[in-house]
């Protein structure tokens, strides 16, 4: 199945390319940015207003990330490995190793 996901300005949007359906998801949000790994189950969003959610599966459910609950994060990243970056303002890096489950700052 294919599945986009696509940050707006106050939700994200899921897109089921299968079926061209649409679902919204974090609906009341202020979405910054998402990123998901290449086959698309596991998708990040970072939010301005409530941290960074996590998906595994492909944009179904979402949990709140407790590690960045308190964080402003403007921007996401998932490499081809599964390794995950998150970036926040006020400025600072964030490293997943574990598919967003937990989060280590990067020193500058």
């Amino acid at each position: 199945m294919e599945r986009v996901s696509v940050a707006m300005h106050d939700r994200v949007l899921v897109v089921d390319a299968d079926e061209w359906t649409v679902r919204e998801a974090l609906d009341g949000h202020r979405t910054e940015c998402v990123a998901s790994s290449p086959d698309g189950a596991f998708v990040l969003c970072g939010t301005y207003d409530a941290g960074l959610f996590r998906s595994t599966d492909a944009g179904e459910t979402w949990e709140r990330v407790p590690d960045l609950a308190d964080e402003s994060v403007t921007a996401v990243a998932v490499a081809p490995d599964g390794t995950a970056w998150a970036g926040t303002e006020p400025s600072a890096v964030y490293r997943s190793d574990d598919r967003g489950r937990t989060w280590t700052h990067c020193e500058g």
